[in-house]
């Protein structure tokens, strides 16, 4: 039953996302149902995550019955906190392109939300790489 769940995961957030964020490093991108009434993100709220940093994940999603966190080839499930709240702490980015939150309700799974994921030593690298005025 758990291997059929990741799966249908797997295909709901490989999926393109429809919402149009203001700002990628401001927002993550967002599928049409994260905007219908009952959905709230608490952390992290910026759209771009850093391989190697660790993040607290914590939303709101009315109605749903389960909420995955798919990072790469990892699957995290969110804990459900009594107060409503799905939380996963302490979660450190692993090497990807990429991080998708979907949920699944009765009626099926739905993407929610879409991480940017960048790897702050590369940039660091090809900065200090990189001289003013050089080209490439």
């Amino acid at each position: 039953y758990l291997h059929s769940q990741i799966n249908l995961f797997k295909a709901v957030v490989s999926t393109q996302s429809t919402g149009k964020p203001s700002n990628i490093a401001s927002f993550p991108f967002f599928w049409s149902e994260w905007g219908m009434p009952g959905h709230h993100l608490y952390s992290p709220i910026q759209g771009l995550l850093c391989i190697g940093k660790i993040y607290n994940f914590k939303l709101f999603v009315a109605d749903a019955t389960k909420v995955m966190l798919v990072m790469g080839k990892s699957n995290i499930q969110l804990d459900k906190q009594a107060d409503g709240n799905w939380v996963k702490d302490n979660v450190q980015i692993e090497e990807c392109n990429e991080i998708k939150i979907a949920a699944v309700y009765q009626k099926g799974a739905k993407g929610l939300l879409r991480f940017e994921v960048e790897d702050k030593k590369k940039i660091k690298l090809i900065k200090k790489t990189h001289k003013p005025g050089q080209m490439g």
